[in-house]
């Protein structure tokens, strides 16, 4: 069942997520033709024109970066805690599987979209050209990499994973945070919408307050042991502990999220 609640997820997110890549390619190609009207001698319409489409290509890139984030928080509302929520529920599946298959699908978004921002700031700097260098660029790292020894390939392949794993779990942690305060300003019969939006706030500022005391205990109380590190180590520990912080996010986020689903659940 989870499978098909991932695929069911995906069909009815693609119909959103795919013609805002649509649209963002056709504003990022109209910025880049706006910028031989810039380049040129222009009319001073056509100039103001010009500098509007760039201005909505740079608040479209940063409207990219969130929508996955929108997106799935407005379908956690909608199919758990709204009236739809009473169909939703009613499913041969369990609160797990129905929070496993929105997250999944959330991350994979979150993931396309973060190619889609890089592949779209490429198109809309560079010039045909200048794709070549992309391919090099790739073929030097590679063979880079190759010329280093088994322990310092076996470290930067630790780094890599490290690294996509701080992103996964970054981005389910966002995911949680958003889902446990719809769930507890929905546990409430009114200012449902108020209640959210303070429980957002504070949870937050909550996450911020944890990691402004982790990296304070981390790098002021043990700043002569981090010293004694090589700069790939202390690079490998403090993703490590980065990563034990957000899995403890996670953990304590989701558990909040299941509790008031399951216990204090108050659908419209």
């Amino acid at each position: 069942m989870l499978t098909k609640l991932i695929r069911h997820e995906f069909r009815a997110t693609s119909r959103i997520m795919w013609p805002i890549f649509a649209g963002m390619l056709a504003l990022t190609l109209a910025m880049r033709a706006s910028q031989n009207v810039l380049q040129n001698e222009s009319p001073w319409l056509l100039n103001l024109l010009a500098v509007l489409v760039t201005i909505g290509f740079v608040f479209g890139i940063m409207a990219l970066c969130f929508a996955p984030l929108v997106l799935s928080a407005v379908r956690f509302r909608d199919h758990l805690l709204k009236d739809e929520g009473y169909l939703t529920l009613t499913l041969p599946v369990n609160m797990h599987q129905l929070l496993a298959s929105k997250l999944i699908v959330s991350a994979v978004w979150y993931a396309a979209a973060f190619l889609a921002v890089v592949l779209l700031c490429m198109i809309g700097a560079f010039d045909f050209s200048d794709w070549r260098v992309v391919p090099q660029f790739a073929a030097d790292f590679l063979r880079a990499f190759r010329k280093l020894d088994g322990a310092l390939q076996g470290q930067a392949l630790l780094f890599a994973l490290e690294l996509f794993l701080f992103c996964v779990l970054g981005v389910t942690a966002v995911s949680l945070i958003v889902y446990a305060a719809y769930a507890v300003g929905f546990s409430f019969n009114k200012h449902k919408s108020a209640l959210t939006a303070v429980s957002v706030l504070v949870f937050f500022q909550l996450v911020q307050f944890a990691a402004i005391a982790v990296l304070a205990n981390l790098f002021c109380d043990g700043f002569t042991a981090w010293s004694s590190l090589t700069g790939v180590q202390a690079g490998n520990a403090i993703f490590a502990v980065a990563l034990v912080c957000e899995l403890i996010v996670c953990v304590i986020f989701y558990l909040v999220t299941y509790f008031f689903l399951t216990r204090k659940l108050n659908l419209e």
